[in-house]
Parts: C-alpha cells; structure tokens; sequence
C-alpha cells in the first residue's frame, strides 16, 4: 500500500505540482508517518511539496513516532525542519484587522491580545475565539464591535486553552504535575527552594525535576543562580508563558492554594529576614491568599511605604486600599484601629499627587483619618490630618472651613514645641495668608519654614506632605515676595525651589515646582519661559497620572500663550481646560485664571465676553478666600469699561479712531476710574506694590486722556491737575522699587514716566 500510494502520488504530480499540506501531525497514526518517511526516501524526483505541521511540546509530553521519523529525515537530509517566531505587534493587529473586516478595533484590540499572548498564534486564535463565543465581539450590521470591559476580558484564560494546558500537564508524572501546580503558586517566575517548601521534598529532589523539565522545553525554563538574604542559594525558573503559569494555577482546588500561599510565603518570610521589607507586596500577595490576614495587612503596609518612597503613587493607592479591605478580616480591637490609621496615612500623599487634594476622595479619608486620631489618642497624627484637611478646603475655596483649620493650625502653632509640628504648620498657613491677601504674614511664614527646615533631618516629610518642605517654602514665597514688589527675590527663590525639586527626585515635588515658577514667570511678564515650564510639567503630570496637576498645567499654558501674545491659541482651548479644572473639584485661583481669561477677551477686542467673564472672577473672589489678584480684576475691569466705550462710541461715528479721547462720555470714565482707585485701593490694603503698580499706571492712561478732552478753562485745569498728581503717585511708587528694573511692569513704568515728562 506504500508503494502503491507514493506510485499514485507521482502520477498526480506528472501534468501539475502538488502541494500537500498535512497539519498536525503530533496526532498523525503510524500509518501516515510510515508513509511520509516512505515517500521522502523515494529516489525519483517528483513535483511534490509536504509541507507538515507539528507542535514539539506534544512530541514531548508524550511518547510519538513522529520524533524519530523527524530526527531520521534530518540525519539524512531529506527534510528541512523551520521553527516559526512568535508573532509581532503589528502582525497581531494585521490578523484582528482580517480578522474582522476592517474593524475600527483592530489597533486596541490586537495591542492587548499582542500583550496577552505574547505574538503565540495559538493562543492568539484560542482567544479571539473565546471573544467570539462569550459575545463579546459582536457583528452588528456590517461592521464588528466590543460588547464589555476588553481590559478584563482579555485577562481569563480561554476555555480551548485550558484543556490544552490540562492535556499536556496530565500527560507528565504525578511528581511533575505536582511541582509545577507549587511553582503556578510562586508566580511567572519561581525558585528550586519555594517548590522544595511547597512540595515539602528535597531540595536536591525539586532541582533535578525542574532542571529535566526545563531541558525538554516542558513548560518552563531556567531563569538563573541567585542567593537569598540568609545565604540561602537558589535556581531560578520561569513559565514560557503566563497562560501555563495561569492555566496550571487554576487546576488547583481552594484549599491547596491557601496551603500552598501560606507555605511559601512563610519560607520567603524566614529566608529575607531582616530584608523582608524588598518583598512585601509578593509576601502581602501570598499571606492574603493563604487567609493569614494580619500578617497580609502588615506586609501591604509595609509595600505601601516602599511605593510611597519610589514615587509609585499609583502602586500605594493600590496596596492602601487592599489593606484597608483586609482588614474587614480581623476582630474589632485597638490595634485594627491603628492599623487603619497608618493605612489611611499612607494613602493620602498618593492621592494628592494622583487626584489632587481637592478630590472627594481625598477629602473623605482625611476626615475618617481624623475621627481615627481622635480615636487613639493620635495627637501628632491629627496635626497631620488637620493640615491635610486644611489644604483640602483651601483649594476647594471652601472659605469657612479653610478658615476654621486655618485658626486650628495657629493654636497648634503657639503650643507646639516640636520644630518638625512647626514647619510643617509654618507651609499651610503661608499659603493661606497669601490667598487671604496677608502678604507680609505669608512671607513671615514661609522664611520660619525656611529656617527651621534641615534637608537631612526632613527627608520622611517629602512622603507626609506629598512634597518636599524647603520646595514648597521658596515657590510658595516667591509669589509673595513679586506680589510685595521684589520681584528679583521672587525669580531666585523661583530658580532654588525648581533646583530643589529636581535634587529631590520626587515627582510630585517636581510638578508642583513647575507649575508654581510657571506662575512667577507670568508674574514678571517672562510668557516664554512660563509657557515652557507649564509644558513640561504637563507632560510628567500625564505620564504619571496626576489628573490635577494635568488641569493646572494646561491652564497655565493657555495663560502663557495669552500674555506672549498668542490670543487665537490660547483662547481655543482655554475654557476646556478651565472646565478640566473644575472636574477635579479644584477652585482655588480660579479668579487668577479667569483674569488672564480676560486679558485674552481685551486684545482680541471681544469686550462683552471679557466683561462677563471679569464679573464671574469677581463674584469668586467675594466668594472664596482667594483674594490675592483682586486688585488686578478691578483693573481690567475698569480697562474694559474704557474700551467699550470706545468700541460703541466708533459703532456711532466710523471716522473715530477707537483711541479717540472724545469718543469718551464721563459715564464709563467715572466707572473706569472707580475701578482703578479701587484697585489702588486694595493694594494698598495688602501691600501688593506690584498690582499697585499696574493699577497707578492705567490710572495715569486715563488721566491723559481725560486732559486731552476739549474743555472749558476749569475742567482742563482741573483734568491736567489730576494728571499731575497720578504723575506724582507713579514717580514715587516706581522710585519706591529697588530692584527689578528688566522686568516687563517697571519698564512700561519707566517709558510711561519719560512719556509724561
């Protein structure tokens, strides 16, 4: 019959090539293999091409002919044997893309079943098909869509796959069997010594059947020699793939995985000893599962702390909240209190950072936080949550609550011996008095910090305050030190606040320091620069996931391009941004931005707009305990006032220039001027030189133009008078400055001054 076949198969091959493809043959009867060796061994030549199909670990697993008959072909040259790669990224997304008929989901979808099964076409088809069969891909019309959560989906195991994996395990020894379901338990990647405690067997034993299985390509292979903290030296393994780890775990009954967890993780325990803490998340992992709870809500703790160190915000949020669920677990005692507690505390520097401190989130655990201190007895824990609160408050612009703390916070301030409780008092209260408008008593605040504070001694408050003291002191102060009319000061406590962050090497610090010398750069009129730290610290910001530091950084942005100059760019995207903002429950500064808002409305000579949108900031400002730009919205106001005039007084005459004095009617002149002593006027109250400054000098444009009004002999007399003493209130407030003489305000004083003399 062999003959008789490889004779018929010639005869096909005589008028036409034949192809024959013969897929899997790790299933092939001996009949077909003695066939194919019969036919390759035939010396007459053919047109004949037998493509075959195989999977080695099926050859392995279990005993075959098909591997002699392949090995015999090689030896002799008669068959040439092709080992196929992985698939590509992009391969992947080309079969989905088939697959499915141009689906728009093509890209998501094979970037996560690329990352899923790692380019494997089995167990890439396996899943798609599992997709199919749960519904989740859906064809509906001509086109093909997701019906669920891809992000879950793709993470089970397919049903097609698990019984491949369980018909492979089955076809080893039950002793082989045995160590790989201990080694699912371990992980991806797993050590001799574990399966030696899991297995509770020798270690020589373990390493000899983890050493054959892994020359045989049978499911795992050699990861490497290591040596534990206590000496211990290990081989490493790992899985060829996390479906094997997955589908050999799930075999596993729930009692034999809390055994197992609990074995393996108090051998790890032991062997790490003092060095524990570098494994505290696999130890919490291993605890939790193996239902030994207090030791798994220790060792979250404790993975919390090393995250919160690295700056992995997201990772302690992770280990905080599972913590705190475990912790239903155990009885209702003082020291589940505690725990609570320094769960509780560890997680509100991740949230700040990763929501930001106006969050309900955040806001929530800080008052459970507190309800615990006073609980315990906590008092320098309740220190903390007070400030916390008072910060979260603030930036809500939640004025009587922010108050309230505020005075809480001053009490502290007075009894307090401790110089660690009274700089981290000293930061909170600097930049409240600054919002309030206190401008001396937020520097007075900010240098105390400054003093008290030692980079060695407080390196643990960079964690507390979710960023660095020293950092937070020089941009909080810098704000107050231009506002006051140092504008030199401010640029060098600016450039020593950024240089601190980036010595810190803490993210958060980082972005914060950006996006506050971001501020001070507008301030002096520096829209470039302002414009290129914003950037930047919106591109940490998204990187990292900090959603408030995102918002604020793209307004700061849209502020930049409005003072460079770039109105269309900077009010495109200006009020999204702002309502981005808002999303995080951020209000604080919202006048400060919505006053550049303004700006933008005024050079584009949309004045309605502008003035609706300086009457929201205004209406915020009395509002909330932001007041520190009031002035300067009584500025535009009144400068807005000014140029609506003109523009109907030009809708009335065409001829008129739109800077024609006698295009001006007393009524807006008198608002505008109103607007402008008012300004001065609140300045003045807060010792704000340099909006005073602003302020004087559109007092002084509006004197010019009321002097070149024409009319009768008293009321010029009158007017120029008036000229004069606004000249007056310039010269001295311009000569009262001693520094910052390159920056944008003083020279626009300077030129005006030369103008009027």
């Amino acid at each position: 019959m062999l003959r008789e076949l490889c004779d018929a198969l010639e005869v096909l091959t005589a008028e036409q090539p034949l192809l024959l493809v013969l897929e899997d043959l790790q299933w092939s009867d001996a009949a077909t293999l003695a066939w194919l060796a019969a036919i390759a061994r035939r010396p007459d030549s053919a047109r004949l091409f037998v493509l075959g199909t195989y999977r080695p670990i099926d050859m392995i697993t279990q005993p075959h002919p098909l591997r002699s008959v392949v090995q015999e072909l090689r030896v002799h040259r008669l068959c040439r044997e092709v080992y196929l790669e992985l698939l590509s990224a992009d391969e992947v997304r080309e079969y989905i893309y088939q697959r499915f008929a141009n689906s728009a989901v093509a890209d998501e979808l094979g970037l996560r079943l690329y990352q899923r099964t790692d380019g494997n076409p089995l167990f890439l088809t396996a899943s798609v098909d599992d997709l199919l069969r749960h519904g989740v891909m859906k064809k509906e019309g001509d086109r093909w869509v997701v019906r669920g959560d891809l992000t879950a989906l793709t993470e089970t195991l397919p049903e097609d796959l698990q019984h491949l994996i369980a018909k492979q395990l089955e076809a080893l020894n039950v002793e082989d069997q045995q160590l790989l379901e201990v080694a699912s338990v371990s992980g991806m990647t797993f050590s001799t010594v574990e399966v030696a405690a899991g297995c509770k067997q020798e270690l020589e034993t373990i390493e000899t059947r983890c050493e054959q299985l892994a020359r045989r390509g049978q499911f795992i292979a050699e990861a490497g020699f290591a040596e534990w903290p206590n000496g211990t030296p290990m081989i490493s393994y790992r899985f060829h793939h996390a479906l094997y780890q997955q589908g050999i775990y799930a075999r596993l009954s729930s009692g034999q995985k809390v055994r197992l967890h609990r074995l393996i993780g108090e051998r790890k325990e032991e062997s790490y000893g003092e060095q524990v803490r570098e494994i505290a998340g696999e130890l919490a992992l291993h605890f939790e599962q193996g239902r030994d709870y207090q030791r798994a809500v220790r060792y979250r703790q404790v993975a919390a702390e090393q995250a919160l160190r690295r700056s992995g915000q997201h990772e302690t949020m992770t280990h905080c909240l599972k913590g705190l669920d475990l912790l239903a677990h155990l009885p209702a005692m003082p020291e589940r209190v505690r725990q609570e507690l320094a769960l509780r505390l560890l997680l509100v520097p991740a949230q700040l950072a990763v929501y930001g401190i106006a969050a309900e989130e955040v806001g929530q655990n800080l008052e459970r936080a507190r309800i615990l201190c006073q609980e315990v007895g906590e008092t320098l824990d309740l220190i903390l949550v007070v400030i916390g609160l008072g910060r979260f408050h603030l930036l809500r612009a939640e004025r009587a609550a922010t108050e309230e703390l505020a005075e809480q916070e001053r009490r502290l301030l007075e009894r307090v011996e401790d110089p660690d409780l009274a700089l981290q008092l000293h930061i909170p209260l600097g930049a409240i008095e600054l919002c309030r408008g206190a401008l001396h008593r937020s520097l007075e605040h900010c240098d105390q910090a400054l003093t008290l504070f030692d980079p060695e001694k407080h390196k643990r408050l960079v964690l507390s305050f979710s960023g660095d003291p020293m950092m937070l002191a020089l941009v909080h102060s810098s704000w107050s030190a231009w506002l006051s009319g140092w504008p030199d000061q401010a640029r060098s406590r600016t450039e020593r606040g950024l240089r601190r962050a980036e010595e810190v090497a803490h993210l958060p610090s980082l972005v914060h320091a950006l996006i506050y010398a971001a501020i001070t750069k507008l301030f002096l009129g520096e829209s470039d620069e302002a414009e290129q730290l914003a950037q930047r610290s919106v591109s940490l910001a998204r990187e990292h996931g900090f959603s408030l530091y995102t918002a604020q950084g793209a307004v700061i942005q849209n502020c930049a391009m409005l003072q460079g100059g770039k109105i269309e760019a900077g009010l495109a995207t200006m009020v999204e941004n702002l309502s981005a903002y808002r999303a995080t429950g951020a209000r604080l500064h919202l006048p400060f931005f919505l006053a550049f808002l303004v700006e933008g409305c005024l050079q584009a000579g949309r004045v309605s707009d502008g003035l609706q949108v300086v009457t929201e900031a205004l209406q915020l400002t009395a509002a909330n305990l932001d007041v520190f730009w009031e002035a300067e919205l009584y500025r535009l106001k009144g400068s807005l006032t000014l140029q609506e005039a003109n523009q109907k007084a030009k809708g009335k005459n065409q001829k008129a220039k739109m800077t024609d004095p006698r295009s001006l009617t007393p009524d807006p002149q008198s608002e505008a001027e109103a607007c402008f002593l008012k300004a001065i006027d609140i300045a003045r109250q807060q010792g704000a030189k340099a909006l005073e400054l602003r302020a004087v000098m559109s007092l002084v444009r509006l004197r010019q133009l009321q002097a070149a009004l024409p009319a009768s002999r008293n009321t010029h007399h009158t007017s120029r008078t008036k000229l004069d003493e606004a000249r007056c209130l310039l010269s001295d407030l311009y000569h009262w400055f001693t520094e910052g003489s390159d920056t944008k305000d003083l020279q626009e004083a300077n030129a005006l001054l030369a103008q009027l003399a």
